[in-house]
């Protein structure tokens, strides 16, 4: 029996619900006072419009960023990561590059543009993820369409890209971590993982964690066919683990449709982790009858690649 994508944005009951025309994501049984997934909100809402091409998370996006005075061009954006979520102010540039991808696969270049404009150099009170980078800001002016930043881009990023996979298999080498596990072993062996990474943690810290090359992957996906697109592609797939069938597939890599129909939903962020010792979220299986974002997300993407299949 073939898979079904089934979305239900009115009921508050699944593990993934709507509200403020945004994705959340409910509280693990034992963190009561949790915020419901409001801090990574963005790039989850993103995902879901994406997946269900609900236009109100589009909306909701776009209620993230606040219209200041001040600035060398008069006005200038304010983002939070979550409408009006005053108890975070610290917006990093995973939600700006996942703000900049909704708006390229949405509107015009232009568009891109005329937001990205309006963003300064230090766009939140993060100390280290709330400024742009040299790398980052090339990559967002060519979704602007700068030919040139393109370029710029690769050139920059290639070698650094290089670097990091030679850097990251070093330290795999040297703390013993090893090849991604199936989902089923990691679920059963969850508990022996994590006491892994807590003895370990300091030093697996050194590895570029997976959520960074999760985010490459998501932007490469959005810049026009080049060589330079290719070949990051290729080197990022040198990283992707096994088991990452959404990275997998946005970087162009073979995946089946046993793959996408064996893979059970999960909560905790399952896209831009690993079964791996460098896991250190407590991965749950979702057993909503609805919205199980990170499995209708995976779907989607292969029916995209696959559309015959």
């Amino acid at each position: 029996m073939s898979y079904e994508v089934i979305y239900d944005p009115d009921s508050q009951e699944h593990m993934f619900f709507v509200q403020d025309n945004m994705m959340l994501c409910k509280n693990l049984h034992y963190d009561r006072y949790g915020d419901e997934g409001r801090g990574d909100a963005i790039s989850r809402t993103e995902r879901a419009r994406r997946t269900y091409k609900d236009p109100r998370f589009e909306k909701g996006i776009r209620s993230c960023w606040e219209r200041k005075e001040g600035g060398p061009h008069g006005h200038f954006l304010f983002g939070w990561r979550y409408p009006h979520y005053y108890d975070r102010m610290d917006m990093s540039r995973d939600h700006l590059s996942t703000t900049l991808q909704m708006i390229s696969k949405t509107r015009p270049t232009f568009s891109v543009w005329l937001f990205y404009h309006q963003i300064p150099w230090r766009f939140s009170f993060s100390k280290r993820a709330g400024k742009k980078t040299i790398d980052f800001h090339l990559w967002a002016l060519s979704l602007c369409g700068k030919v040139w930043a393109e370029i710029l881009y690769y050139l920059w990023s290639i070698p650094e890209m290089i670097v990091t996979i030679l850097w990251s298999k070093l330290w795999k080498l040297i703390l013993g971590v090893r090849r991604e596990v199936t989902q089923e072993e990691y679920m059963n062996r969850k508990h022996e993982f994590l006491a892994v990474n807590r003895r370990k943690q300091k030093w697996l810290k050194l590895i570029p964690p997976v959520y960074g090359l999760y985010g490459r992957a998501e932007q490469l996906d959005c810049m026009p066919r080049s060589f330079g697109r290719f070949l990051m592609k290729k080197l990022l797939l040198l990283e992707t683990p096994r088991q990452n069938h959404v990275m997998r597939l946005l970087l162009g890599a073979k995946v089946t449709k046993e793959q996408v129909e064996q893979y059970r939903s999960q909560r905790g962020g399952r896209w831009s982790g690993s079964f791996t010792i460098m896991n250190d979220r407590d991965f749950e299986y979702n057993e909503s009858t609805a919205n199980r974002l990170d499995k209708d997300y995976l779907w989607v993407l292969y029916h995209e690649r696959y559309p015959r299949s």
